[in-house]
């Protein structure tokens, strides 16, 4: 037992446990395929030793690839530095990729690991978009960087695609960077787009080692592009619903959701309706026997574009006949007026008288028969009506005409009653202002003060068309504090350069470059507007009753006349109507049309309504040559 272990002890020493040292220097954390792997070792055998040095890769789950051999003779306590190198190429690694590789050195019998390192062909994207929401024909830039995982930059290829834009770009990546850009059309679809990126990398083989890819998503806004009115038949008839739906389109050709001004002629070319609508639903209208028949027009407008259609109102010849007693009423109850002979059959005799009636003009005959009861029966060939039995007195069979109850506007009698009535309605309001007064009250009509410049809102002989920004304000009640900050409102508007005029309850002022000596009297329309909704919110701060109005800005071309000074005014589409309709949804809030909205965006922020084609000003984020001079009228004020 004691010599077994004493030759064991003697083995140990003659044959040491390890002939060679062997130590490897510390990888990166990862590498990219085509990337340069190098690692030193230091072989130091214990003995004389002639053996292959070795170096392979391996990662979990792979195979394992031989990157260096080579042959050395090194003596005892010799100690041998080796540079392992060598290009991670796609040829030399094949499938051999991961995170937990090591690299493997042998020597003879002993052999040693690298720490761990991972083998990538990714590749990280940085996207920088300008902005993230675009018109249709705007430009989009695209631009950012690509690194490998292992934190080099890409030196490769971009390629960016959209089936829905229609788009496909290619481009160079140098030194980490790419950049692309591109227009969209005319008509490309609104809505959220999607652009895949993918850029790469490849080896002198033409082969791709390292990719990365990314998906983008950019907004296409909405713009009205055509509106189309759809009836529902091209004749209406009095007391029968008539239907009709107005479609807003894009630059697509998709239908939008949006409000529009409608106004329906008759025809005569009054107004018979005026309204704001939303597209895309049935609008209903009821017309009666008192409206004039021919051709009447729908006119649609938005954003300044109109459609128009006409229908026709049928002509309705008609009358309607009642017996009274012994008294005959007939009736037109037709839409034109009626000429023609009817035949008025007592028994069995026939009368013929000839009628001619206005519209809803009601004559009276008296019938005379010798005493007894007869059928009464009118006709006048296409209308037939037997009225019943009547009880008549008479000598002879006859037809008496008594006159009517002719309700009819052209009567003189009928324009004496209503003069009689107008005259007694003057008298009463004059009774109604004295008291008033009498009780310290002065009343003003909302109107501008006197040296604000009055202008006419007519059709124009001759003149200039210009772009325009126009100002709608409502005023829905004039508490007795309220006319002095009205006027100096609109005192502002007159030092900004614009023009006021009256159309009912609204002020309507406009801003232009005949008058403001400005270009971009849009902007100058928002900043005005934006000083009123301040000083009516102040004033209503100090008292108990507030001012209740509305604010509405639009920007459109309007023709304008100046005659020694003197200026009238023609819109043009809808540039009055918008900026009405945005007054009328306003609450206390200066509201902003979508054409408005898009001349300004860089120089104002603005929050959009929910559900409504309307923004609200939130700040003036452009201060203009006019800043100061407003910030001294508002500070003056308060």
């Amino acid at each position: 037992m004691i010599k077994g272990v004493v030759f064991l002890f003697v083995a140990l020493l003659v044959f040491p446990l390890v002939s060679a040292e062997i130590f490897v220097s510390q990888p990166e954390e990862v590498y990219n395929i085509g990337e340069w792997f190098s690692l030193d070792l230091r072989v130091k055998p214990v003995s004389n030793t002639q053996e292959f040095l070795t170096a392979d890769i391996s990662c979990r789950g792979s195979d394992t690839v031989n990157i260096y051999r080579n042959f050395f003779n090194i003596n005892a306590g010799e100690e041998r530095v080796v540079n392992i190198a060598a290009v991670l190429s796609g040829n030399l690694l094949g499938n051999i990729k991961g995170e937990n590789c090591f690299l493997t050195a042998k020597y003879g019998s002993d052999s040693a690991n690298s720490q761990s390192f991972a083998i990538s062909n990714l590749l990280e994207i940085d996207l920088d978009l300008d902005k993230a929401k675009h018109f249709p024909e705007e430009k989009v830039e695209i631009k950012g960087t690509a690194v490998r995982e292992s934190g080099n930059s890409v030196e490769g290829f971009i390629e960016a695609k959209s089936t829905s834009l229609g788009i496909e770009l290619s481009d160079n990546v140098k030194n980490g960077a790419y950049s692309l850009n591109f227009t969209l059309s005319k008509n490309v679809p609104s809505g959220e787009h999607e652009i895949n990126i993918n850029i790469y990398e490849k080896d002198n083989q033409n082969q791709i080692i390292n990719i990365g890819n990314i998906t983008l998503k950019i907004e296409v806004l909405p713009v009205l592009s055509k509106l189309d009115i759809f009836l529902s038949e091209e004749s209406a008839y009095p007391e029968q619903e008539y239907t009709f739906t107005v479609n807003a389109y894009d630059q697509a050709d998709q239908l939008m959701n949006k409000e529009i001004s409608l106004i329906i002629y008759d025809s005569k070319q009054n107004k018979f309706l005026q309204e704001v609508i939303r597209v895309g639903t049935e609008r209903k209208i009821n017309l009666t026997y008192s409206d004039i028949p021919g051709y009447w027009k729908i006119e649609a407008f938005a954003d300044e574009l109109i459609a128009r259609k006409l229908f026709y109102l049928e002509e309705v010849r008609q009358i309607k006949t009642e017996l009274q007693n012994d008294t005959l009423l007939v009736s037109n109850t037709g839409n034109i007026p009626y000429k023609g002979p009817i035949e008025i059959i007592i028994g069995e005799n026939k009368e013929v008288r000839e009628l001619k009636l206005d519209v809803a003009e009601i004559k009276r005959f008296k019938l005379y028969a010798p005493d007894g009861n007869y059928i009464i029966t009118i006709s006048d060939g296409s209308y037939f009506n037997e009225l019943g039995s009547v009880a008549l007195t008479g000598k002879a069979i006859s037809v008496k005409d008594i006159g009517g109850l002719n309700i009819n506007f052209k009567s003189p009698l009928v324009w004496l009653v209503l003069v009689i009535v107008l005259g007694l309605v003057v008298l009463f309001v004059r009774s109604r202002v004295k008291k008033l007064a009498s009780s310290g009250y002065k009343d003003k009509p909302f109107a501008p003060a006197s040296n604000i410049n009055k202008v006419n809102m007519q059709p124009v002989s001759s003149g200039n068309k210009e772009e325009t920004g126009v100002i709608a304000l409502k005023i829905n009640n004039f508490p007795k504090y309220s006319l002095n900050i009205i006027e100096d409102a609109l005192s502002l508007t007159k030092r900004a350069g614009g023009k006021v005029y009256s159309d009912g309850n609204y002020k309507i002022i406009i801003f232009a470059q005949s008058m403001t000596k400005e270009k971009e009297n849009d902007f100058i329309a928002v900043k005005i507007a934006k000083r009123i909704e301040d000083m009516f919110r102040e004033q209503n701060r100090k008292f108990k009753d507030k001012i209740i109005y509305g604010l509405g800005v639009n920007s459109g071309e309007m023709i304008i006349e100046n005659t020694q000074g003197e200026y009238k005014f023609t819109s043009v589409g809808n540039t009055i109507i918008k900026a009405k309709a945005m007054a009328q949804e306003s609450n206390g809030d200066a509201l902003l049309s979508d054409n408005i909205h898009r001349r300004v965006i860089n120089k104002v922020r603005l929050e959009k309504l929910p559900d409504k084609d309307a923004w609200k000003i939130v700040k003036i984020t452009d201060r203009g040559k006019h800043e100061d001079f407003l910030d001294r009228f508002k500070s003056r004020n308060k």
